[in-house]
């Protein structure tokens, strides 16, 4: 039996469907008050646009995707999965970082610091808060420097560690 050829472009497939689904998952990532079913849709979310991005072959779109994943589970008060994830996030930075940017960093770093949180590991937090402002800094683009300072200020931070009381960028 052959396998039939699929009658689109699979990677072209994967890549419309990772920037469909991304925006919900970072809308309900921002989002406070969610109620259970959101939690479950954001994670599910979040791992769809993951899947997607990782068969795209885009490195740069996968390592975004694993932040979202991690934000995902912080948000949901997992922070072994947030940090797993955010780790794991580092990890592809690293090995195929050329494309990294000052806001990859700095959202890196939150995504890092909301997880440890997450954990109570405010000390470990308050460094990456601090490490994500310097990075923050370098961002020229006026409207991604007004992102992440949403980002900085958003979500849920468990009650502790609160960033604006470390980070006055």
């Amino acid at each position: 039996m052959h396998a039939k050829r699929c009658p689109i472009d699979e990677v072209k497939a994967h890549a419309w469907f990772a920037t469909q689904i991304k925006e919900e998952g970072w809308r309900l990532a921002c989002k406070t008050n969610r109620s259970q079913q959101e939690r479950e849709e954001l994670l599910h979310i979040a791992h769809a646009a993951c899947y997607h991005w990782e068969h795209s072959g885009d490195r740069v779109h996968l390592f975004r995707a694993l932040l979202l994943i991690s934000r995902a589970y912080s948000e949901c008060g997992e922070g072994n999965l947030g940090l797993r994830y955010g780790r794991e996030a580092k990890e592809v930075m690293e090995a195929h970082g050329d494309w990294t940017t000052p806001e990859d960093w700095a959202f890196l770093h939150l995504s890092l610091a909301r997880s440890l949180a997450c954990l109570k590991q405010c000390a470990e937090a308050h460094w990456h808060i601090q490490q994500a402002g310097e990075a923050a800094q370098n961002i020229e683009n006026p409207e991604k420097q007004a992102l992440f300072h949403q980002d900085l200020v958003s979500g849920d931070w468990q009650g502790i560690c609160r960033p604006e009381t470390r980070y006055a960028g």
